[in-house]
């Protein structure tokens, strides 16, 4: 019985052995609690000011080897331009740029396409797109048509004012005036003159000319002169020849002068000196006819020594003897 007793007793202390221990938590400690520390707050982190990038360098491009490097070269061709009908004045343009008058030699130019113009007073504009092929020449034949007339006016008179068909066009002179084909009234005038009215039919690329000689009015004290009329020099004599001191007697007689050559022409020396000549002459001829009718006749036998001759020359004239 008793042993039954401590069985359970000891199997009680075995289980409740644990529970006991862990109470021991829920006892109040002899010692004071120490008040709980505070923790210190972390000190904020202070971020670093970054230093500003850089910008990057670019890596020096590496040389190019003289050795591998291939030029590059321009492909071109020529572009020649011929213009028809034998119109003269035209002008060529080649992608907006004047290039001059036509004919004209092949222009080298790049290869591909090209705006070719050509443009003359009177005629309309002719414009093409020419294809142009590497190392080939393109050939373009141009044919313009005419739709006006061209017209200059110029006067005697300088300044002369210029109206055509009642429109003011500016002073004389005038060049590549267009007007329609047509009859046109061109008038000339300046202040002092006569106006010079001409009336003229135009045609399509024709050229014409006018020019206008005005008159100054009657009772005018003076006109001015045009400048074509104005002589260079005043002096209208011609000059005299200079004369040295000692003139060497080798030198060639100065030439006549104007006023020597108003002299009679029975005065002048070379009159006589070809009087002289012929008298010579003259006496010279009779002086030889005298002698010749006065010698003795030529005879055959004389001439050819006594064989006779095989011909006589003028025998009927040598027996007359």
């Amino acid at each position: 019985m008793v042993h039954r007793r401590f069985a359970v007793l000891a199997v009680l202390a075995t289980l409740l052995a644990p529970g006991a221990y862990a109470q021991d938590d829920l006892f109040v400690p002899l010692e004071p609690a120490k008040p709980a520390a505070k923790p210190k707050p972390k000190p904020a982190k202070r971020r670093a000011k970054k230093p500003p990038a850089k910008k990057p360098v670019a890596a020096p491009a590496p040389e190019a080897d003289d050795d591998l490097a291939v030029p590059m070269v321009e492909q071109k061709g020529r572009l020649l331009v011929k213009l028809g009908g034998g119109i003269k004045g035209a002008r060529l343009f080649v992608d907006s740029t004047e290039v001059g008058a036509l004919p004209a030699d092949a222009l080298e130019v790049t290869a591909g396409e090209h705006t070719v113009a050509v443009r003359r007073p009177g005629y309309a504009d002719f414009v093409r797109r020419v294809p142009v092929a590497v190392g080939k020449t393109a050939e373009v034949t141009v044919s313009l048509t005419p739709v006006a007339g061209v017209v200059a006016v110029n006067s005697d008179v300088a300044s002369a004012q210029v109206s055509i068909d009642g429109q003011p066009r500016g002073p004389v002179p005038l060049t590549g005036i267009v007007l329609k084909p047509g009859s046109h009234e061109i008038v000339v005038s300046r202040e002092g003159f006569e106006p010079d009215k001409q009336r003229i039919a135009v045609r399509a690329g024709k050229d014409y000319t006018v020019t206008a000689n005005l008159r100054p009015l009657p009772g005018t004290a003076s006109a001015p002169v045009a400048r074509t009329d104005t002589p260079k020099e005043t002096n209208l004599l011609p000059p005299e020849p200079a004369v040295t001191a000692n003139p060497s007697p080798l030198a060639p007689l100065p030439t006549e002068t104007e006023a020597s050559a108003s002299r009679p022409w029975f005065k002048r020396w070379y009159v006589w000196a070809g009087v002289g000549a012929v008298a010579t002459a003259a006496a010279v001829g009779a002086v030889m006819a005298t002698q010749g009718s006065g010698g003795d006749p030529l005879d055959p036998g004389t001439v050819c020594g006594g064989q006779g001759c095989d011909a006589v020359i003028n025998a009927a004239r040598a027996r007359s003897f």
